[in-house]
């Protein structure tokens, strides 16, 4: 009946015409509704002409129904929202005004907030969006209506970017004017879209914003597989980091400089003998970070490489940091490796690493592993080890020299240096390597 079961959708339209042969056409465009097993819906229409009309419903323009869903059930990524109680909101006349919405029909992806900016529904994925809008303006016959969805206006009739305006006459002095207006666009992740109305009617008007003329939205195409990777990042080098339209979700590694491979002091004329301790590799943090909203970035610093130095122990790396959501990771730089003096060769001398604080996990399932390098040793019958640099899980540290030599420098970003070995003359650690930032994104 008529006057039973809930409106999903209404328009009303205006006479075309009296002659002859003309016809009037009304099109109730698309609309999204959420529906459980065994709803249904029909389609009702009326007149006022005060008798009888006749009503063509041709084959090329059927009242139709589709599913939109993920697979397995999964509903769309779609939202539906509304104003509730009285359901209106005033529009001066010339001014272009925002309509705001308390209520949700359905919201199955946090596309709608009611409590703060209520007139926006928020992308939360990228892809190609169907959209629409409706409104029920109050009876007055003067002047044109007019429906407008920006993107990423702030609220401002003037700002964003226009995706679509409809303008249509005014229903007339004692019908009100159902208006409605339809756009497909591509939003990428954060991007919203806002409704609003502006009309000319030379005093302010009433809009219905109820049950029946919601503001909608549904993704109708993702821009790409949910979970597919679509960018990746690396910074060697300080920068920012600004993410890849449609990144949803990602992946971040990243470690603190290497520290330098310790010296080791020459004994001059004579049987002595030294060995440096090995760089000590930067902190390494990971995480998956999945917030739900649009990815942002932020500065990015890498820590420098720590140096090797002659006779003398290696300096730390620097730590390395990424702003990312808002929060600053940050991973600490690996310590010197220590240097060992000149000892007879026949004394052993044993110099370890110690162990460096970590770096701060920032969120659950974070991944840290700290730093360290290996001792140095010198033993009898003249035998020499340089410590080993610290690797890390991209890659590994500078190798002993296998004689009398400077240590080598770290190849991995992060690792240390290695040790030097030294008998008359003083020698020179291996130099860290620079830490590094990577960013694996995806959709």
């Amino acid at each position: 009946t008529p006057g039973g079961g809930t409106i999903v959708a209404f328009i009303r339209g205006n006479n075309q015409g009296t002659g002859a042969g003309v016809l009037g056409e009304i099109t109730l465009g698309a609309t999204v509704v959420a529906l459980n097993a065994g709803d249904y819906v029909e389609m009702f229409v009326g007149q006022s002409s005060g008798s009888t009309l006749g009503c063509m419903n041709f084959a090329s323009e059927p009242f139709q129904m589709t599913k939109i869903g993920g697979t397995s059930g999964a509903p769309p990524t779609a939202a539906s929202v509304y104003k509730s109680g009285a359901g209106t909101q005033s529009v001066a006349n010339a001014t272009g005004t925002l309509f705001t919405y308390d209520s949700d029909d359905y919201d199955t992806a946090s596309i709608h907030d009611t409590g703060s900016n209520t007139s926006r529904l928020v992308a939360p994925s990228a892809g190609y969006y169907h959209i629409r809008g409706s409104a029920w303006w109050d009876t007055n016959a003067t002047g044109y209506r007019e429906l407008r969805i920006k993107k990423n206006a702030g609220g401002s009739y003037a700002g964003g970017t226009n995706i679509t305006v409809n303008a249509i006459a005014s229903a007339g002095s004692t019908v009100a004017t159902q208006h409605e207006v339809h756009a497909a666009v591509y939003l990428g992740v954060g991007d919203y879209v806002e409704l609003f109305g502006y009309q000319t009617s030379g005093g302010a008007l009433t809009v219905l914003l109820d049950v029946g003329r919601q503001f909608s939205i549904v993704l109708v195409q993702p821009s790409s597989s949910v979970g597919s990777k679509i960018g990746h990042q690396t910074f060697t080098a300080s920068g920012t980091y600004t993410p890849t339209t449609g990144t949803a979700k990602i992946r971040v590694r990243m470690v603190g400089g290497g520290g330098g491979g310790g010296g080791a002091v020459g004994g001059g004329a004579g049987v002595n003998q030294a060995a440096g301790g090995g760089g000590a590799s930067g902190t390494y943090l990971e995480s998956w970070l999945s917030p739900g909203a649009a990815i942002t970035g932020g500065a990015i610093t890498i820590g420098a490489a720590g140096a090797g130095s002659s006779g003398a122990a290696g300096t730390d790396g620097g730590d390395t940091s990424a702003v990312i959501q808002g929060v600053t990771y940050t991973t600490k730089g690996g310590t010197g490796g220590q240097r060992m003096l000149s000892v007879a060769s026949g004394t052993n001398s044993t110099y370890a690493q110690g162990p460096i604080a970590t770096g701060t996990a920032q969120s659950a399932g974070d991944v840290v592993i700290q730093g360290a390098g290996l001792g140095g040793m010198a033993a009898a019958g003249g035998l020499l080890w340089g410590g080993s640099g610290g690797s890390t899980p991209l890659g590994g540290g500078g190798v002993p020299p296998t004689s009398v030599n400077d240590g080598q420098a770290g190849t991995g970003y992060g690792s240390g240096g290695s040790g030097a070995q030294a008998t008359t003359a003083n020698k020179t650690g291996g130099a860290g390597k620079a830490g590094v930032v990577i960013i694996e994104e995806y959709a």
